[in-house]
This record gives structure tokens, sequence and C-alpha cells, in this order.
């Protein structure tokens, strides 16, 4: 799913949703403007599915913290990699930090467990379940900068040009949800 749909891309652009004329470069578009902010984050803000991920203890364990290596927002199960394949219910762990997007799990020191062998985390891996407002916001406003360059170019030499720079008020309006390293 697309931080923006079709339908309210051409709304914001004043595009009437009987006009298809422009939809298939529209598309083209959506995904090029959630690329590019996904890559300026350096995140993906919305979980469209759960999948699971693995971590080797021995690399991302640092005593009772299992660290994620992406954002995660919902944590649907986790199996310890041990010879049992131990679930760990949401009773044995904490979220950190406490609300997502969750960098890493610290299992609780009363559970007796401990992390261990290759451990799946299955969820969904992004900064949230939906964008968060500014980022659609920062969407639209991309999206039609990027709609109005290539319908200001001759209509003989249209061509998508690699994706241009985001402005520099997006960049700032980004700013606050860029990924840390």
């Amino acid at each position: 799913m697309a931080y923006l749909s079709l339908a309210d891309a051409k709304t914001y652009l004043g595009i009437a949703s009987s006009d298809t004329s422009d939809d298939a470069l529209l598309n083209l578009l959506l995904v090029a403007a959630q690329a590019a902010i996904d890559h300026f984050c350096d995140r993906t803000f919305e979980a469209t599915a759960s999948t699971g991920r693995t971590f080797d203890a021995s690399i991302a364990v640092r005593g009772p913290l299992l660290l994620l290596d992406r954002d995660l927002a919902q944590v649907d199960s986790i199996t310890n990699g041990d010879t049992a394949a131990t679930m760990i219910t949401s009773a044995d762990y904490l979220t950190l930090p406490a609300d997502p997007p969750y960098q890493a799990l610290y299992l609780k020191p009363t559970t007796g467990i401990q992390w261990t062998g290759t451990i799946t985390v299955s969820g969904r891996w992004a900064y949230s379940i939906l964008p968060p407002a500014p980022i659609i916001h920062a969407m639209r406003e991309y999206l039609t900068t990027l709609y109005r360059s290539y319908s200001q170019q001759a209509s003989q030499t249209r061509q998508l040009a690699p994706t241009a720079a985001l402005p520099a008020h997006l960049m700032h309006l980004l700013d606050g949800y860029r990924r840390l390293a």
C-alpha cells in the first residue's frame, strides 16, 4: 500500500476522478515520491503485513537486550533460538522505547529465559502501521512538485526524469523523522 492513494493524489492535484489520462504517470510518481521520502529518512513509514526477521544472538544480543536492525511498529510473535524454540510472550519482554517504533526488546530477568541461537521476530517492520500526517503531507507536496515538473515539459519532449532532490522545505519537515545512526 502507498502512503497516498491515486484517488487522494488526484483530489490534491485538482484532477477529476473521471480523468484517467495521467493515472499511469501518477502511479509512477507516487512510487518515486515514496521511495525518495523513505530514502531521505532511512526508514519505511507504513507496515502493510506481518513478516518475520531473524537475529543471531551472538551479534544482536547485549545481555537481556535484543537489538533490532529496523523499526518495528508491531510485535506479533517471538521465537527464541534455544533447542525448545521457546515462544516469548508479551509478558516476557518489554519494548524499547515503550511506543513504536521499537528499537530493542528487553527480556525480563524474571522469566529465566536467555536469548540464544537464531531468534525470530515476526511483526510489522516499519516506523508505524499507518504513515504519520507529516509524511502524507510531504508525499502530497513532493508529488505536486514532480507532477508539475513533468507537466511543464513540452509535450514532444516529455520524459520521466530521475527523481529530483527533495525540496528544502520538505527536508526540513522530514528531519524529525530521519533514522539516527
